[in-house]
């Protein structure tokens, strides 16, 4: 089901503007409902500023297709209004919530692993040789095993719990928890980041330089 909310931006007003059935949807196929909506919306002197959507693979192309003589591969992020009076853009805005469950999941993932490059390098023997590139930042790797290593340290037996609200459902995911806005929020906010900040100048676990 295709729904069309209509929301403003300092008022609490909000409903759903209009609803599509579809049974396998495509952003080539929104693309004419999501211009006349703005067409009407925009006669009835509502002022259209942005679209938001979640990371839906359908509305993902739609906002592509906005880009420079339709070529999808570019970055779209505003369009003009062509029912504007005046010189105004609409402003193309995925879903906060959606980008941090993502983010999650993919920093969470063994299946996809985003974080990792595998390369192959060939010897003068033709032979070849797997090599591993872990993503890093300021020389340091990027990886779930670091959030599991905290989760374990931080319910040690030392009694000290650093990061109280670390729980059992934040590290070992779920189809269902997967979906959870907020476990996916509650694991970058500052307070886990100065914790890990904390451990790494207290204990060295975290300084390695590559997967044990």
């Amino acid at each position: 089901m295709l729904v069309l909310m209509v929301r403003g931006l300092f008022t609490r007003m909000q409903f759903p503007y209009a609803q599509f059935p579809w049974t396998a949807l495509s952003g080539d196929m929104m693309f004419d409902p999501f211009w006349e909506a703005i067409c009407r919306l925009e006669r009835c002197d509502f002022k259209v500023l942005g679209a938001t959507a979640d990371g839906l693979s359908a509305n993902r192309r739609l906002f592509k297709l906005h880009g420079a003589g339709g070529v999808a591969s570019q970055l779209v992020y505003k369009v003009p209004n062509p029912y504007s009076l005046e010189e105004r853009n609409i402003y193309f805005i995925s879903d906060p919530p959606h980008l941090m469950k993502t983010v999650r999941n993919g920093w969470a993932s063994q299946k996809r692993k985003l974080w990792v490059s595998t390369k192959y390098i060939y010897m003068l023997d033709s032979l070849s040789v797997q090599v591993r590139f872990y993503f890093q930042c300021d020389g340091k790797e990027i990886s779930w095993r670091h959030l599991e290593d905290l989760y374990r340290r931080n319910r040690g037996e030392t009694g000290l719990v650093l990061v109280p609200k670390l729980k059992y459902e934040h590290i070992h995911l779920t189809s269902f928890s997967k979906m959870q806005v907020d476990l996916a929020t509650q694991v970058s906010t500052s307070l886990y980041m100065f914790t890990f900040t904390f451990i790494c100048d207290q204990f060295e676990w975290l300084h390695a330089t590559g997967p044990q």
